[in-house]
């Protein structure tokens, strides 16, 4: 009687952790479609954008190799500032943490989020030599009304 009860609680606790695996498995599908999504929402609201904007194939070009150029670097510190937000996490969760480690690791991370500010700067002075002045002011309007659709007050 006992065994049955330990094969049956075992087969149980199998279907259990089957289940949930397939769960998550499910749900990781879905947060890669919604990713994927946002993704090609993303390049067809900038591709509106360039229509707008009338550019020629060369500013295109352009623009797409700035984009590259700066993306490449911005997910490396993006990456990095992470790590360091969970270094500090882990040395503040030990008994005997290290106080000089913490600011260490505070110290680099405002490092790269002045790096990342530089680096964005450079990325729209870019985009600003690659257009005319009629273009970019056009762009900062198109984005700026793109930021406040996107931050709406909440209604009363």
């Amino acid at each position: 009687m006992k065994i049955l009860r330990l094969v049956m609680a075992t087969l149980l606790m199998g279907v259990g952790l089957l289940a949930s695996s397939l769960a998550l498995a499910q749900q990781d599908g879905e947060q890669g479609n919604r990713w994927e999504k946002m993704r090609e929402k993303r390049e067809a609201k900038i591709q509106e954008i360039f229509a707008q904007l009338d550019l020629t194939e060369e500013q295109k070009q352009l623009l797409e190799a700035n984009k590259a150029k700066h993306q490449g670097s911005k997910k490396e510190q993006w990456q990095q500032s992470k790590a360091n937000m969970e270094a500090v996490a882990a040395e503040l969760k030990k008994p005997d943490y290290d106080v000089n480690h913490i600011r260490s690791l505070n110290e680099q991370s405002k490092q790269l989020r002045n790096a990342m500010a530089d680096e964005r700067l450079e990325s729209i002075l870019e985009v600003r030599s690659i257009l005319t002045q009629e273009q970019f002011v056009k762009f900062t309007d198109l984005m700026d009304e793109h930021k406040s659709s996107h931050n709406k007050e909440p209604k009363e």
